[in-house]
């Protein structure tokens, strides 16, 4: 289990232009937004080769205007086998089970994720 939280700010002014300047107000603002994740799972091995693992995550944004607030949970799944000795290891897997796709901030959006469901397979030999 882990999580983060991030508050970020951005102060947009234009130190340059007058102060008399009408309606300088309208274009200098300040930018809030305040992300948590949070991510749980759970893993598998069985002795003859066979492992998985299950992987919850919550992406939660709190945001000034214009962006509105945001939440999702994505869900991915995972399972492969190891043949003996380690020399191969064939996976499959789906990202974003759920199928979400939220629109985030981009002053402090999560790290990169599946736009949508995503099915992967991946083989890892080793010499």
């Amino acid at each position: 289990m882990n999580y983060s939280l991030a508050d970020s700010r951005l102060r947009t002014r234009f130190p340059a232009l007058p102060r008399t300047l009408a309606n300088l107000e309208s274009i200098e603002y300040t930018d809030n937004s305040l992300l948590f994740q949070g991510e749980i799972s759970l893993h598998f091995n069985h002795p003859g080769g066979w492992f998985g693992r299950w992987a919850s995550r919550v992406d939660r944004q709190w945001n000034d205007e214009p962006f509105p607030d945001e939440s999702t949970w994505r869900h991915d799944f995972l399972l492969g086998y190891r043949f003996p000795k380690r020399r191969l290891e064939v996976m499959v897997g789906i990202q974003n089970l759920s199928d979400q796709t939220p629109q985030f901030n981009p002053l402090n959006s999560p790290r990169q994720l599946a736009p949508q469901r995503t099915v992967y397979i991946q083989a890892v030999v080793s010499f």
